[in-house]
Formats: structure tokens, C-alpha cells, sequence
């Protein structure tokens, strides 16, 4: 069986109009089928080495911040709040909304970076080239290959607004490794 690919149905989305303030948690919430709407909504920002590296060190301990509060994971009291703002400022962030929208920003690079070519496609030509894929893929069983390309076409189900800054492609780019490798998705 392939190695499953990252997918941005699996992240945490909110829907919301575009010029809402989402200092809450992000939340999974359920659209009926066939809709098309926002995947989340989030501020574009211009993306700088110092807020990747920043997103970097504090996702391990917003994740363990996250887990331990008392109302679980995605409830976010108060004082766990205060915690999560007190762990970004440490890893020199403004407060968990910039961990945040840093991360959102991340995420829209990601889900149209192609992994296996290591480079930006788009989203709708990643799932494109992803079923593709998947239909070729010789080592996975029929309904290996059906689950997965359910999974993948109902990631249509949503749309992400155009990347304003090309350049948060490069810097995606350029931190591909660790930034897979982090817990910042979750």
C-alpha cells in the first residue's frame, strides 16, 4: 500500500465570513454534500522566516497545551488561551491568533504542493494528479483505491481563495522538511 498523503480534509477548518476576527479555536464543521463554500477562513498574510521558524517551535508545545486543557482539544477556555499566548509570545509570535494565521497560510501552500514533485501545482490539479495517481497505483487494492479517491474528491467540496503572495510558496518551499514533520497541522 502507498504511503497515505497529507490531506487537507484531515486539518482543523473553520467556515466563516472573510472579515470575522476567529480568535476561537479552529473547528471542524460539517457542510451538507455538494456545497461549495470556503474550506476556512483566515487573514492572507505575507509569510517571514522569523514566523515560520516561530509556528516551528511553538507547534509541539501548542499541541501539548492543547491536549491537556480541560475541556479537550478543540475547547478552549480562557485560561488555556492565556496559555497558548503566553507559548507563542515565547517563541517570539504576537499571540496564538498570529500562530494561527501563520499556520492557515501554510496550510493554503500546502494543499496544492505537490510532494512528490516538491513543488506548487495548485489545489485543484493536485487532486487531479493525486487520483491520477491513485488509480495507477498498482500495490493498492480496489477499495484501497475507491476510499482514497472518495477522500480526495471530497476535498472539492471546499475552496480556498488564490494565494496572494507567490512568495509564501518559496518560503514553504524552502522549510517543506520540518514543517511536515511538525505537529503544526493538527
Amino acid at each position: 500500500m502507498a504511503a497515505p498523503a497529507f490531506s487537507v480534509l484531515t486539518l482543523n477548518v473553520a467556515f466563516a465570513d472573510q472579515s470575522q476576527v476567529d480568535d476561537t479555536p479552529d473547528k471542524v464543521v460539517k457542510r451538507p454534500a455538494g456545497s461549495m463554500g470556503p474550506c476556512m477562513a483566515f487573514d492572507q498574510i505575507k509569510l517571514t522566516e522569523s514566523q515560520i521558524s516561530g509556528l516551528l517551535a511553538a507547534a509541539d508545545e501548542i499541541d501539548q497545551v492543547r491536549e491537556n486543557s480541560h475541556g479537550g482539544f478543540y475547547e478552549i477556555g480562557p485560561e488555556t488561551m492565556a496559555k497558548l499566548d503566553a507559548v507563542a509570545r515565547k517563541h517570539g509570535l504576537s499571540g496564538y491568533l498570529e500562530f494561527k494565521t501563520i499556520r492557515a497560510n501554510v496550510i493554503q501552500v500546502f494543499s496544492g504542493y505537490d510532494r512528490v514533485t516538491k513543488r506548487y501545482v495548485g489545489r485543484e490539479q493536485l487532486i487531479r494528479v493525486r487520483v491520477a495517481r491513485t488509480k495507477a497505483d498498482r500495490r493498492m487494492s480496489a477499495k484501497e483505491k475507491t476510499d482514497e479517491i472518495d477522500s480526495l474528491e471530497a476535498q472539492r467540496q471546499c475552496t480556498l481563495p488564490a494565494i496572494k503572495f507567490r512568495s509564501n510558496i518559496d518560503l514553504v518551499h524552502k522549510n517543506y522538511a520540518p514543517l511536515v514533520s511538525s505537529k503544526f497541522q493538527r
